[in-house]
């Protein structure tokens, strides 16, 4: 995975209230300290991950600590300085639900730290405090047989994280197949069919990723993960709606500095797959959400209780 290291990011305007962007710098420092670990020389580097945010950014007051002792196993095990970055931002999202922060990356001092055989992270988030560790306990030399590195029999392509991850289909649970979410408006939106699906599996559904460039693909996957339903999404509309600042509303003296709210329509489809009548075709509406992304995310959840509402009326 590729990660540009940027030592002096460009200023870029704040966005919108949903993220900003986040500027993660990475200090570290040989401390001079070395001792011997598994026949290796490991030394001892100490190093801090700062989060610098804007005042719109989801990710804010965070810092990583790390206290660890490090060797240099072999050339293709030092690059753990990007590692730490990407670490980083996977937790800074998490720990901010819906975050969607633009991230940029600098780096000072000491950079290759090699493979850690021990280390102490701690992560601060104002006054909270979380700390780990890890330790190795054996390490060995050894000459691996070919054959392991080569694919297997029977081998079949993961094309995403919800093929690799899928389960076994439990006959009493519906099978949801979820293609990528259309966007057909103008506003640019982030890919929400992750949240989506993890929303119908909150509801007790069995949802999976759809992939296909086309409808005869779709249902081709959905057979192939067997299905029991296929669940087409469209924002179909995204109205951006600011409230006040007219000119009555300044003659009577009335707020002219109201939010700009979103009202957002989303048009849906459930199949079985095979059949080309839907069996539910319809919209959905969300009003008075504070942004687009917002307004999208109020609308699957009404989505998803029509959904489960509907299978647990037919099935």
């Amino acid at each position: 995975m590729a990660l540009d290291v940027d030592e002096k990011p460009a200023a870029q305007p704040e966005k919108n209230k949903n993220g900003g962007e986040v500027t993660l710098k990475l200090s570290s420092s040989d401390t001079g300290d070395h001792q011997q670990m598994f026949g290796y020389t490991a030394r001892r580097v100490k190093s801090t991950i700062n989060f610098d945010a804007s005042s719109h950014a989801c990710a804010k007051d965070l810092k990583f600590e790390r206290d660890g002792w490090y060797a240099e196993l072999s050339p293709g095990l030092s690059c753990h300085t990007r590692l730490d970055l990407l670490d980083a931002i996977g937790t800074g999202e998490g720990l901010y639900s819906g975050c969607h922060d633009t991230f940029r990356f600098g780096t000072s001092g000491f950079n290759n730290t090699g493979y850690p055989l021990k280390q102490t992270t701690t992560i601060k988030r104002g006054k909270e405090r979380f700390t780990s560790s890890l330790a190795v306990t054996e390490l060995s030399n050894a000459t691996f047989d070919s054959s392991l590195f080569e694919i297997p029999e029977g081998y079949i392509h993961a094309r995403d994280n919800s093929d690799f991850m899928l389960l076994p289909k439990n006959p009493d649970v519906a099978r949801i197949g979820v293609p990528l979410i259309k966007n057909d408006s103008s506003q640019k939106l982030d890919q929400m069919r992750d949240s989506f699906v993890q929303a119908l599996r909150n509801a007790g559904l069995d949802p999976v990723a759809l992939n296909g460039d086309s409808a005869a693909a779709l249902e081709a996957d959905a057979k192939n993960k067997q299905c029991d339903y296929i669940l087409h999404t469209d924002v179909a509309s995204v109205k951006r709606k600011k409230h006040g600042g007219g000119f009555l509303d300044s003659m009577v003296g009335e707020d002219t500095k109201k939010p700009v709210t979103y009202d957002v329509i989303l048009a849906y489809k459930l199949n079985k797959p095979g059949q080309s009548t839907p069996l539910l075709d319809s919209t959905e509406e969300s009003r008075e959400g504070a942004s687009a992304l917002q307004g999208v995310n109020a609308a699957l959840e009404q989505l998803v209780r029509k959904t489960l509402n509907y299978i647990r009326q037919n099935q």
